[in-house]
């Protein structure tokens, strides 16, 4: 009798250890599912089918740097932003794609810009660099302020893989900034958030405008 009683207090402990292990290999993959399925959000975010029509969409070209997008008709190009173009800095300055209210002097716009990538970072590279760049240099005090901004995380452009920082503190207002690593080159595309801001024009519904253009940006051979 004594050796069946220790043989059943045996398997119930085995029972309970196997019941532990389930218990924490559904905890596991749960939590390995929900991570996945949030990445799969993420990298999608500027992949995603919205009612545009862009047939009668215009398309920029740039055949030095290699790389294209659309833009409404009723929007604007100019092929090098004011601030480079007055200060006279070398190489290209980017583009900006702007749609404009004249009657307030108001814009809306996507900047895209490139920056020199000697080490041929990843754009996540490239933002954590920023990112503890900026840091290094506010202790040292040659920094006037941390930057400020609500998250990173890595997205997908049209297919291609960058990282972001979105809600940025720009000057004028809250920025999302998208980093594309490319050869020795970095992308950098720059829009408005979608909240209410005098300094924009409509940024709310232009938001809307601009993630669909990021949606055709593409390189080209």
């Amino acid at each position: 009798m004594r050796l069946y009683s220790g043989n059943k207090k045996g398997l119930s402990q085995i029972t309970a250890i196997i019941i532990l292990l389930l218990i924490i290999g559904i905890i596991v993959v749960g939590g390995y599912y929900l991570l996945d399925n949030k990445n799969k959000k993420i990298n999608t975010l500027y992949n995603v089918n919205k009612p545009i029509n862009i047939s009668n969409w215009q398309i920029y070209k740039n055949e030095e740097y290699k790389f294209s997008a659309k833009y409404p008709s009723d929007w604007k190009q100019e092929t090098t932003p004011r601030f480079y173009k007055e200060n006279k800095l070398p190489g290209f300055g980017g583009i900006i794609i702007y749609k404009e209210q004249t009657s307030q002097g108001l814009r809306y716009g996507l900047s895209i810009s490139l920056e020199e990538n000697p080490q041929s970072l990843s754009a996540k590279q490239w933002v954590e660099k920023i990112i503890e760049d900026n840091k290094m240099s506010y202790m040292k005090n040659e920094a006037p302020y941390l930057l400020d901004y609500k998250s990173t995380s890595e997205v997908k452009i049209n297919g291609y893989f960058g990282y972001a920082i979105f809600g940025l503190n720009d000057l004028e207002g809250r920025v999302d900034r998208l980093y594309l690593s490319r050869e020795n080159k970095i992308f950098v595309f720059t829009y408005p958030i979608a909240e209410v801001n005098p300094n924009y024009f409509d940024p709310i519904e232009n938001n809307k405008i601009a993630l669909e253009i990021l949606t055709t940006f593409k390189f080209i051979k």
